[in-house]
């Protein structure tokens, strides 16, 4: 940049004025530019344009700041000082900072005298920008938050079970304590308490079609492990069955191998879940059913340990895991749907997650 270039020629030359010059046409030039840019966007669309103005307002306060600390630049060939235009950008700022505040203060204000959610999602919208410009605005913090809860749509979530006490205490609690993601998804929240003095705007139903447990299982299978393992040496002998001599005339001995066998007696214990449920998706307001989606979900208990008669030589490396292992207690049935439901909660989560514009509106 020719300002920069400028300046570094003047900590160092001799000719200054060529420099002063240089210098002088080139802020002159780029103020102008920078001006009319802020000049448009103030006219056209200041709300939007805010940010930019402000930026180049702080661009224009720093490249002056730059110039000043070298100020009164004497141009001895043309018997004059060189000119440069001096500005309070700070001031601009704080003034530009105020009014678009002001603004935004009004317009949501607007929006929240609204009595639809989606306007109060907007004001706290532009909220949000206003604190970030100027964090203590008036009361621009706690409009906020009212703007967010007015915002929000509220969401019970109901169990339908059929099998009466048959599922685990506090399942229900467990099942409808949501964590939903998403973009949206902080103006929804979901209650499991349909007691509450809440308005609510939708209802999510799950009905559970199916909680089976099996019995518990317990498998053998017996298998052997074979392996070649080194058994002392042999002399080599010849087709004659003589013993043959190395080139020093030593005897020829050669390693001699046998094979080792260990019987494996595998023993595996199972147990499995399988819940499924369906999501019913309602209005509340016109308890018209907006979707239905199908939920499964399943837990198992596996354990495999073994046992061994034989040579323990002649295991493998599977084998030897397994005789590490040892019997464990089965799960009982409450447990493994306790298991079921931890693994059906998020299904659920990501279920009206993928249909959260369902209940945005």
């Amino acid at each position: 940049m020719a300002i920069n270039k400028s300046i570094d020629k003047l900590k160092k030359a001799n000719k200054r004025d060529k420099y002063i010059l240089i210098l002088e046409e080139a802020y002159a030039e780029a103020i102008k530019l920078d001006l009319h840019k802020v000049d448009r966007w103030t006219n056209h669309d200041l709300v939007n344009n805010w940010e930019k103005v402000r930026n180049l307002y702080r661009k224009l306060d720093s490249r002056q700041n730059k110039i000043e600390q070298y100020l009164p630049l004497y141009i001895e060939q043309e018997g004059r000082q060189a000119e440069f235009v001096l500005n309070n950008y700070q001031e601009k700022i704080h003034a530009l900072t105020n009014n678009v505040s002001e603004y935004l203060y009004r317009t949501a204000n607007v929006l929240l005298q609204d009595k639809d959610k989606v306007a109060a999602r907007k004001a706290y919208e532009v909220l949000a920008e206003l604190c970030s410009l100027k964090p203590n605005y008036k009361d621009a913090r706690s409009l906020k938050q009212h703007a967010y809860v007015k915002g929000q749509n509220h969401i019970l979530v109901a169990i339908d079970n059929r099998y009466g006490t048959g599922l685990p205490f506090g399942f229900k609690r467990d099942l409808t304590n949501l964590n939903i993601k998403g973009t949206n998804s902080k103006w929804v929240v979901f209650h499991n308490n349909s007691r509450s003095n809440l308005q609510f705007d939708y209802v999510v139903e799950i009905d559970m079609n199916k909680v089976n447990v099996s019995p518990d299982s317990f498998e053998e299978r017996v298998y052997t492990d074979r392996k070649e393992v080194r058994d002392g040496w042999k002399y080599e002998l010849d087709k004659k069955g003589n013993v043959l001599k190395d080139t020093l005339g030593n005897d020829i001995k050669e390693p001699k191998y046998k094979w080792i066998t260990c019987e494996v007696i595998e023993s595996c214990q199972t147990k499995s879940a399988q819940l499924s449920g369906t999501l019913h998706i309602y209005d509340n307001q016109t308890n018209v059913l907006l979707d239905k989606i199908l939920v499964r979900s399943s837990a198992n208990f596996t354990n495999t340990f073994a046992n061994t008669k034989g040579n323990i030589n002649a295991l493998s490396e599977a084998s030897k895991t397994k005789i590490r292992a040892k019997a464990k207690p089965f799960p009982n049935d409450l447990q493994m749907l306790e298991r079921g439901i931890e693994s059906m909660k998020p299904k659920i989560e990501n279920a009206l997650t993928d249909r959260l514009e369902l209940v945005l509106y």
